[in-house]
């Protein structure tokens, strides 16, 4: 769809399936106080949120699959129009880690 915005969703994963991470994700952005703040910050209604769920579990010759997770949902956010981050990001070390990416990238961002 031309002029579609891509929008980066950050939430706190660790212990959680792809399920439940999609479930907490679709209920954040329902929200219509979300949402507009989203469409407010794009100048756009037309956005789609970025499936950033991963399954790299048996990746071979890893010692930190924390990290591992880290360095792909930074590919993801390079392609992001806006990053937003879901309540407790500031709590969780891979959210905090694509926090200081956008406030070094100047990529746009909201902060719940």
């Amino acid at each position: 769809m031309l002029g579609e915005k891509l929008v980066f969703i950050s939430q706190p994963m660790n212990g959680k399936s792809n399920d439940e991470i999609r479930a907490e994700r679709n209920g954040f952005i329902t929200n219509p106080e979300v949402a507009q703040k989203i469409c407010a910050e794009l100048d756009s209604s037309n956005f789609k949120v970025m499936d950033t769920t991963l399954d790299l579990e048996g990746t071979p010759n890893i010692n930190n699959m924390g990290v591992l997770y880290l360095g792909e949902s930074l590919k993801l956010l390079a392609k992001a129009d806006i990053a937003v981050f879901m309540p407790g990001w500031e709590r969780a070390r891979g959210c905090v880690m694509e926090h200081h990416a956008v406030v070094l990238y100047d990529i746009p961002h909201l902060d719940f």
